[in-house]
């Protein structure tokens, strides 16, 4: 175990829940992705971050026109089989479409983006929440401290590992809750999650 990965336990483990869910499991990995594009792609047509989606359908559609890494030079393949595998409707269309412009318009190396600046970038787009935005900062760019409070599947979580009442401002709870996780909250994220899966499997 590095320094590192030390200090964020022992961070993490100040709060006495999550401490017993550390316990259990390994500590997550943060992995930069290498084709932001693709990712950002991926979570408009599933609906949500492709490594966690279960029903594939951003797979089956690269896989019909033979592309494993999809870019703007080759994402004309899937305007060609007007996205065979995948139901899209006009607002997806749209959102789609202005991905495109903002990827063709300029080149942004979006590792060296703060946040807030993604948000920024990211936010004006029609069909980009904010959801959508903190996925891509955990998953596909390694950002150490974003929590999704309203995340089905965490409010699912902490509400039964906290005793939180899901009736009273339940994002709130956990939003206070999450703080104190700073600065490693994607690390917390992630634990949480990995404590479902490992419970269900």
């Amino acid at each position: 175990m590095t320094k590192k990965e030390l200090k964020i336990i022992n961070h993490l483990s100040k709060d006495e829940v999550l401490g017993d869910v550390i316990k259990q499991l390994s500590l997550p990995k943060l992995n930069v992705s290498s084709n932001f594009f693709h990712d950002l792609m991926s979570c408009i047509i599933e609906q949500q971050i492709h490594y966690r989606s279960t029903k594939k359908i951003f797979e089956r559609v690269l896989n019909n026109v033979k592309i494993e890494d999809l870019t703007i030079q080759n994402f004309h393949k899937l305007e060609e089989s007007n996205f065979k595998g995948a139901t899209l409707s006009i607002k997806k269309y749209e959102t789609i479409q202005s991905v495109l412009d903002l990827f063709s318009d300029e080149e942004t190396e979006w590792n060296s983006l703060k946040n807030e600046e993604i948000h920024r970038k990211l936010g004006v787009i029609n069909g980009v929440g904010i959801k959508t935005i903190d996925s891509l900062l955990i998953y596909s760019l390694g950002r150490e401290d974003v929590f999704i409070p309203d995340d089905y599947h965490i409010e699912k979580i902490m509400a039964s590992l906290y005793k939180l009442n899901p009736s009273s401002n339940l994002k709130a709870q956990i939003n206070s809750i999450s703080q104190d996780f700073s600065p490693y909250k994607s690390y917390a994220f992630l634990l949480l999650l990995n404590w479902k899966n490992k419970k269900t499997n």
